[in-house]
């Protein structure tokens, strides 16, 4: 039985690849996972107060069988770990909810009792172990780099994965860069229905980062990653500029440390703004 199970269920239309990079991380660093097989698709946390109960309806069951089993479950990104972490509260203060989803839980011999334990891809990268294997095997550091990191919005979960973002900057040494617009939201719950606002919120955090000087912009969220590197053109399109900044995921800076150079394993592939720093 491994110690961790993934929940990548990310929504087909985003682009996965950077983030399923963390596949790869966590082989080279001898920590034992394998992939949830579930029908269950990601919602997207974004979508939680549209309907709360399908919300939880659909997440329920994901930290049911991991928690059957014994096991915990990694999230890749920000989204996926949002959601889980949402549920998981969500289903031990609300006690009509707890008990609606036991009954549904039950027909499948799961149980709420046993929920998963759900962690960041981040909070595992940055364990005293994964550092300390990080920091021996170092090829490239990022001395000459500077970054800039979208955080988002504070949605109130009482979770901090910064800490632990943080951590693995310094372990690279990559210097990072505060922007005015870190902390603002990127559009992508309205960009369905209002494209031109969304994509100009897009872009104004993009310029912001931009325009502080950094080499490249790091994202932990999905759906940040969607709207800054998928919608690249339409939001220069939108806000009149072009904007020279690629986008990276965390896993993908870990891995380049580490001398890891194929294009593929670091999901470079699939970038529509293709990252230079391997030139």
């Amino acid at each position: 039985m491994s110690e961790y199970i993934i929940f990548d269920a990310l929504n087909t239309k985003l682009c996965t690849a950077p983030f399923m990079s963390a596949k790869v991380i966590l082989k080279k660093l001898f920590i034992a996972n394998h992939t949830m097989q579930t029908e269950k698709k990601d919602f997207g946390f974004e979508n939680y107060t549209l309907n709360p109960k399908a919300f939880v309806e659909n997440f329920a069951p994901i930290l049911a069988q991991a928690g059957k089993n014994g096991e915990n479950i990694i999230a890749i990104e920000n989204s996926s770990f949002y959601s889980l972490q949402y549920v998981k509260n969500y289903i031990a203060n609300n006690i009509n909810i707890k008990n609606e989803t036991e009954k549904k839980l039950n027909k499948f011999e799961l149980t709420t009792n046993f929920l998963a334990d759900v962690k960041h891809v981040n909070s595992i990268l940055s364990t005293k172990n994964a550092i300390y294997n990080i920091s021996k095997n170092i090829k490239h550091t990022f001395d000459s780099f500077k970054a800039a990191v979208y955080i988002g919005p504070d949605l109130g979960l009482d979770v901090d994965i910064n800490d632990d973002l943080n951590t693995l900057l310094d372990t690279v040494k990559l210097p990072k860069v505060h922007f005015e617009k870190e902390l603002n939201a990127i559009g992508y719950d309205i960009y369905a229905y209002a494209p031109e606002i969304a994509l100009k919120m897009a872009g104004a955090v993009l310029s912001d980062a931009y325009d502080s000087g950094v080499d490249f912009i790091i994202t932990s969220d999905i759906r940040a990653f969607y709207m800054f590197d998928t919608c690249r053109k339409k939001i220069e399109k939108a806000i009149g500029r072009q904007l020279s900044l690629y986008v990276l995921t965390i896993p993908q800076i870990i891995l380049l440390a580490l001398g890891e150079t194929d294009k593929k394993n670091l999901g470079f592939n699939e970038h529509k703004v293709k990252p230079t720093i391997l030139e």
